[in-house]
């Protein structure tokens, strides 16, 4: 992906979960944020950006830029900035490094713990009541040792079934 359609994507959630409207366009997130920040001025949100250490391989200086804005205008805004992602490493390298532009910005942290053995089964006794172990221990294999495919699994699970063992890689 690129940072056009990045801000492509962002600027279709903004307006039709948001119906805010947005004029113009953009190619570069930092104008898209710095804008969001202006547009929170007056009205609050909540912003979720899942896969936030992806924006690295997109462009290195989002997170300084994004910095430079939220320093900017955090005090005078009403948005609250939620960031997650699934590579726990590169997560706390953005947050935590001194190095890094971002550091010492996060008001608060949650570490999520994977999913008991007890907590799987009861999600898949919702989506498939006749589940065998064999499709837990995929379910299992496929969650926890396959992490970049998180949101395939939750598909996978809302509609009943799991991979079986001979299709994970």
């Amino acid at each position: 992906m690129n940072e056009a359609l990045l801000c492509e994507e962002f600027i279709n959630v903004l307006q039709n979960t948001l119906a805010i409207k947005i004029l113009g366009s953009f190619t570069k997130f930092k104008d898209l944020f710095e804008t969001m920040m202006i547009l929170t001025k007056e009205r609050a949100i909540t912003l979720i950006i899942d896969e936030f250490q992806e924006f690295l391989q997109i462009n290195p200086s989002i997170y300084s830029d994004m910095q430079n804005i939220w320093d900017e205008y955090k005090d005078a805004t009403k948005m609250n900035l939620i960031l997650s992602g699934s590579i726990y490493s590169l997560m706390k390298k953005i947050f935590e490094d001194k190095k890094e532009p971002l550091f010492g910005r996060a008001d608060a942290k949650i570490h999520l713990q994977p999913f008991r053995v007890n907590t799987l089964k009861k999600i898949l006794e919702d989506y498939n009541a006749t589940y065998t172990k064999e499709d837990l221990l995929s379910c299992y294999l496929f969650i926890f040792l396959r992490a970049e495919l998180l949101n395939t699994s939750n598909y996978l699970l809302m509609q009943g079934h799991c991979p079986k063992k001979n299709s994970l890689i």
